[in-house]
């Protein structure tokens, strides 16, 4: 599934395929592994915000009304991705993998959209 998710990437990266295309086979390629229903999301914008700081953002929200929700200086994220992997089960590593691909080449939008029929949601994105 990674290896799948990497190579839309490059794709993307490539010029192969657009943004849009890419974002919706990255979408049916999560739908199809968690069960989920992907929902349309707004396209990545184009520009970098002022000062040209970008992000790594985090929503996570539960059924009872839990939320998390936190963003990251991008530039930290690599480091954070490589400690963090010590706890991340190995057969969700090549996700960590594909998300510090995206973060190198300069992917910006949705990495994961997840909204299971129970309520839960997950959004993790590169503003």
């Amino acid at each position: 599934m990674e290896a799948e998710r990497i190579e839309v990437l490059k794709m993307i990266q490539s010029k192969q395929i657009s943004a849009e295309d890419g974002a919706r086979l990255l979408k049916a390629l999560v739908g199809d592994r968690n069960g989920a229903v992907a929902r349309p999301n707004p396209p990545p914008p184009l520009a970098p915000p002022a000062g040209g700081s970008r992000w790594f953002k985090v929503n996570i929200e539960e059924p009872s009304g839990e939320r998390v929700n936190f963003s990251l200086p991008l530039l930290t994220v690599p480091s954070v991705l490589r400690f963090a992997a010590r706890w991340v089960p190995a057969e969700y590593r090549d996700a960590l993998d594909a998300a510090s691909e995206a973060i190198k080449t300069g992917y910006r939008g949705d990495l994961v959209r997840i909204e299971q029929p129970s309520g839960e949601r997950v959004h993790i994105w590169i503003e």
